[in-house]
């Protein structure tokens, strides 16, 4: 009963703010929830970078504070509620693999979850920066996995030809995170935060400048270099959002779940 009354109490404080606020609140807890996520989804990749299980119980205690507060949100889309359940299942299956050593299976569970946000975001019109970052990872992994293993001397015309293929698609995806009008005060970055964000940009943007440099010459070892070194800066600017290490959160009362930050 208690449970129900304090659900009901979000629904009710949601339904009475602007949509504007509504949503601004909504896109902050995400953000928080993704702080939380990335750590996760980092540790339990195939780059092994440390022990995974504190980032993954930090994520399902965030978890369980976004869905207090926002699992009844007021959405045109009927499929919120599904999608938010299937999240947790995600979430739940992830933190289960994690435990049982699986730690690549967990990340490939925690990317599930990441698309199922970024399409519930996508299908209620929720402008989200890192959607965009994402977005941008797709094309870019394909043309890092194209050189990886490879020298000049065994990188042929037809995985050349496939990375000029994808170029356009990843400069057109970059273009639209480079030129995003970043709200530092939403994100909670400060003065800092804000010129390292820039530095990434810049230096992924001339990653980019440089395997566009590569193609143009031909190079067949300038081209493995070139693309080789787009993953790496843009991995650091991923990074910059998420807590490492992340905060745990505990056990989420309804009245906590009222908070507005």
């Amino acid at each position: 009963m208690r449970k129900i009354l304090g659900c009901l109490t979000i629904a009710l404080l949601v339904g009475c703010m602007s949509p504007e606020r509504a949503e601004r609140n909504l896109v902050k807890a995400m953000l928080a929830l993704d702080r939380t996520f990335i750590p996760a989804w980092t540790l339990t990749g195939p780059n092994d970078e440390g022990d995974s299980a504190p980032a993954v119980h930090a994520l399902l205690q965030e978890w369980a504070y976004f869905k207090a507060r926002f699992y009844y949100y007021e959405r045109q889309d009927t499929s919120w509620q599904t999608a938010l359940d299937r999240v947790e299942i995600g979430l739940l299956q992830a933190e289960e693999l994690d435990t049982s050593g699986n730690q690549l299976a967990a990340h490939a569970s925690l990317d599930e979850v990441r698309s199922i946000f970024v399409a519930l975001r996508d299908s209620n019109g929720i402008e989200y920066f890192l959607d965009g970052l994402i977005a941008f990872q797709g094309p870019l992994e394909a043309i890092v996995s194209l050189v990886r293993g490879r020298t000049a001397g065994n990188l042929a015309n037809r995985q050349v030809n496939a990375i000029r293929g994808l170029f356009p698609e990843v400069r057109a995806r970059w273009s639209s995170v480079r030129d995003w009008l970043f709200d530092p005060s939403l994100h909670n970055f400060d003065e800092q935060q804000v010129a390292r964000l820039n530095e990434q940009i810049a230096l992924e943007n001339n990653a980019l400048d440089i395997l566009e440099q590569a193609l143009g010459s031909g190079s067949r070892n300038s081209i493995i270099v070139a693309a080789q070194g787009i993953e790496p800066e843009f991995d650091r600017l991923y990074r910059l959002f998420g807590d490492f290490p992340p905060p745990a959160r505990e056990n989420v009362t309804p009245q906590e779940a009222t908070r507005t930050d």
